[in-house]
């Protein structure tokens, strides 16, 4: 059970309190709970976008390493990789598997392979929902 907040009312004033009066508090929760909720969104988001832009970098410092369009990723541990995109590394495996799941990246991390370059690079500009 979660408490929200708290309005102290004597009993005597809670029976003549007016339905408007009702209405107008579960609007005000209403209001501060959702943005509360579009702020996590804003979070879960921002996570997906550091982690596609990170795995850009990778693939871009591959190609221009070895001159070919390689998208196996070197092995970095998720430790590294949470503390450098300052996320927890419980949040790096979730979004790593949302990102097998949608087909765009395949293997596990010490040797995941980028599939869908497109998909990330469409990710990195905020185009990509999914």
């Amino acid at each position: 059970m979660t408490s929200v907040c708290r309005v102290r009312i004597n009993p005597t004033e809670a029976k003549r309190a007016s339905s408007d009066f009702c209405h107008r508090v579960n609007a005000e929760l209403a209001t501060r709970i959702r943005a509360n909720f579009h702020h996590r969104q804003i979070v879960v988001e921002a996570a997906r976008i550091r982690m596609a832009h990170y795995l850009m970098q990778l693939v871009r410092a591959r190609q221009e390493q070895d001159g070919s369009q390689a998208t196996i990723l070197p092995s970095i541990a998720r430790s590294d990789i949470a503390s450098y995109l300052h996320l927890r590394v419980e949040t790096v495996s979730r979004i790593v598997s949302t990102f097998r799941k949608n087909g765009w990246v395949r293997g596990p991390l010490h040797r995941l392979e980028v599939v869908d370059v497109h998909a990330l690079a469409s990710l990195t500009r905020g185009r990509v929902t999914t």
